[in-house]
């Protein structure tokens, strides 16, 4: 079978690169405190005087949020006006960044930051949804993967700098003003009409394949087993007596490859298959886990550092892109972000629970399985894109 004959294949997008860049920004922009989360943490730290586990259930209640709404905004994506959507969420997450500069007690600032998560969950959704109707995903994947490192870069500076200087309500001035600049640039994302259907007559959804759904647990499984240790990673060096600067200059690097790795895959992916570079990237994750967790040197730290922190990122082009493949509608990776931010939510928890269980060993174990049993889920789906590919 090939792309065309599949079920979605008519209702694809040409992306231009002006439409590319505006799609890409939009996402970025608006979710810049999401991308955030660990500086949002500090901010409520200090601004609240509250304990970490207060702290990440902020966040996690905020994950959440973005996951459930991005699920059901995936599911009917092809059926609403994207740029109206795409404007009503980002309104939704300005005034709640605004608001979180005036919350005055910890229990406000929890249902203020789910609404947050309310407005961005329908925003990704609907990029990643456009994304994955373009006739092109891979490049077009590739493009916002590496916004992301490019807003990555931004944060990595600014957010510390400004949470320095104005506290809490200074971070989420920031994110406010981000969002409000993706605002205009709606218009130059590229939207299909919503797709027709007849009066009174049931909505039709396309229905996700069974080997997306796997692909899709398989994804989150990886992206879980990449946050349990990510989330320790600074910890990890502080305790191995790195030097603060040399820490940010490491996660700086990888922050750049981030911006230019996604795009180089995204390239590159249209010329090879999807299972070759899926599973070397997935065997480095493997032994990275291994090494950051069981070895106590500097020199294994400085490498396998930057290196789990970014390959996860020029991975998700090449398999959502498959995902395309499989499932030309959209729907598939359009729901992506569901799974995603679940697992972003638990990942804190778990990584955190298991280190105080079992040190840094058992948290590498941890990840190393999540990362072997993600990518058996999603091998299926990486031989069926193939088979797509060259079937033509």
């Amino acid at each position: 079978m090939s792309t065309a004959e599949l079920p979605g294949a008519g209702h694809m997008v040409t992306f231009r690169p002006l439409g590319l860049i505006a799609l890409s920004a939009v996402m970025v922009l608006a979710y810049a405190s999401g991308l955030a989360m660990p500086f949002n943490m500090q901010a409520v730290l200090m601004h609240f005087q509250t304990t970490n586990t207060v702290a990440g259930a902020i966040s996690a209640g905020e994950l959440l949020a973005i996951s459930l709404t991005s699920f059901f905004a995936a599911r009917y994506a092809g059926r609403i006006d994207v740029r109206r959507a795409l404007t009503a969420g980002i309104i939704v997450i300005v005034l709640a960044n605004l608001a979180t500069t005036l919350v005055s007690n910890i229990v406000l600032l929890a249902a203020v930051r789910v609404i947050a998560g309310c407005g961005a969950g329908p925003v990704i959704a609907l990029v990643m949804s456009l994304a994955g109707r373009s006739d092109n995903p891979r490049v077009t994947f590739g493009a916002t993967n590496s916004a992301i490192g490019v807003i990555g870069m931004f944060l990595a500076v600014g957010v510390p700098t400004v949470l320095a200087a104005y506290g809490m309500a200074g971070a989420y001035a920031v994110y406010a003003a981000l969002a409000v600049l993706a605002l205009p640039l709606v218009a130059l994302v590229p939207a299909p009409p919503p797709v027709a259907h007849t009066a009174g007559q049931p909505v039709e959804v396309p229905k996700i394949p069974g080997v997306g759904w796997a692909a899709l647990i398989g994804l989150a499984l990886i992206l879980l087993g990449n946050g349990v240790l990510m989330m320790l990673i600074f910890i990890i060096g502080t305790d191995r007596h790195i030097p603060p600067t040399t820490l940010k200059l490491i996660f700086f690097i990888a922050s750049f490859v981030m911006a230019i790795g996604p795009m180089l895959a995204g390239y590159l992916g249209s010329k090879v298959s999807a299972t070759g570079p899926i599973a070397i990237i997935l065997l480095a994750l493997v032994v990275c886990a291994y090494l950051l967790a069981n070895l106590n040197g500097s020199v294994p730290y400085i490498i396998c550092g930057p290196l789990f922190a970014f390959l996860p990122i020029i991975m998700l082009p090449i398999a959502l892109a498959a995902l395309s493949m499989v499932d030309p509608s959209g729907r598939t990776a359009g729901t992506f972000p569901a799974f995603m931010t679940f697992a972003a939510a638990f990942a804190p928890f778990i990584g955190g629970r298991t280190a105080d269980m079992g040190g840094y060993p058992a948290v590498g174990w941890v990840s190393i399985a999540c990362i072997i049993g993600g990518g058996l889920l999603m091998a299926r789906l990486a031989l069926l894109a193939d088979r797509i590919r060259r079937a033509g």
